[in-house]
């Protein structure tokens, strides 16, 4: 039996068409032994990145919430990732590397733009899909949400975040404005300013207009005071 099986995986692997597509409930019997068994089929020639019918994505994007322990795994076995695997596994390199790698990091939000499917009543080809990311975060993180709205919801340390996106993009205004309203909203207000001095120099030295810099922080400080019924 096991060299028939063993002839008809051959033949089909020479056709370059799937032989055995098996389904893996993570967690069962115990996530531990999930590794194990992604680990066993990974070995065995799985293809790492296979597309779901339904929602065009990627085992990692489906177990990064669910199980962490494999999406880990599959990404340091070379599976695609993204920044919102790079944020669900709490990776702070990763998270970096994929700002620098997509410019478009931080504008990109679940059931919008790339992360939608393209069939329409049949499987879809991997020309159709093209650079489309699937709809599964839809469910994994809930709908319409951003970057940073998954790594709150998640529990991701907000500043090591933003410092690590401010390494990666020094004139992003974006990751300053978030990190000053951070500082303020935890009433760092000394670190605030140091940060507001250290960004307007970096700015100017490179003939920058740092002007937002200061409205952003006075912006923050006042957004604490309306927290806390202080205005």
């Amino acid at each position: 039996m096991s060299e028939r099986i063993d002839r008809l995986f051959a033949r089909c692997r020479g056709q370059n068409r799937a032989a055995f597509i098996p389904y893996i409930c993570a967690g069962d019997p115990n996530f531990a032994r999930t590794v194990e068994i992604a680990h066993y089929l990974i070995d065995r020639g799985a293809e790492i990145d296979v597309r779901d019918v339904d929602h065009e994505s990627t085992p990692a994007q489906y177990l990064v919430r669910e199980a962490p322990d494999v999406a880990r795994l599959l990404v340091d076995r070379g599976a695609w990732y993204d920044i919102f695997i790079a944020v669900g596994l709490r990776d702070g390199a990763l998270v970096e590397r994929c700002l620098q790698n997509d410019r478009e990091a931080l504008d990109h939000r679940t059931w919008q733009g790339k992360y939608t499917t393209v069939h329409r009543g049949r499987p879809s080809t991997p020309e159709e899909i093209g650079d489309h990311r699937g709809d599964i975060y839809r469910w994994v993180f809930q709908h319409n949400v951003s970057v940073v709205d998954a790594a709150r919801m998640l529990g991701f340390d907000d500043m090591v975040a933003l410092e690590q996106w401010l390494q990666a993009a020094p004139f992003d205004r974006r990751a300053h404005e978030r990190l000053l309203t951070v500082l303020a909203r935890r009433g760092w207000i000394e670190e605030g300013k140091a940060h507001v001095a250290a960004a307007c120099k970096r700015f100017v030295d490179e003939g920058l207009d740092a002007s937002f810099l200061r409205d952003a922080w006075r912006a923050a400080k006042g957004t604490r005071y309306n927290d806390f019924g202080m205005a």
